[in-house]
């Protein structure tokens, strides 16, 4: 939403999403830091999942072989009420 002001009188800079080449960009300079810092994408991944850190062995996997689909549920109940008047009788005492 480039151009849209803010609070402060105008759009931030930096805001919004990364291009598609800073995103690519940044995809490579983790992989060179890993390859140099393990040998190989193999030795580093396999270092990570041997720290036994839950939510890193979750974020391999997931990027490994994708996020599953959350299948979601819904279970609707109705409740209807209604208010039955009785007519009162013709003869009135």
């Amino acid at each position: 939403m480039a151009g849209v002001k803010g609070a402060c009188g105008g759009a931030r800079t930096g805001a919004g999403r990364k291009s598609i080449a800073e995103e690519f960009k940044t995809s490579d300079l983790a992989r060179t830091a890993i390859i140099e810092k393990y040998g190989s994408l193999e030795a580093g991944l396999k270092t990570l999942l041997n720290t036994g850190e839950q939510a890193l062995i979750k974020f391999v996997f997931e990027h490994a072989l994708g996020k599953p689909n959350e299948k979601i549920v819904h279970e609707v109940e109705t409740v209807k009420t209604f208010t039955i008047i009785a007519a009162s009788s013709s003869k009135r005492d």
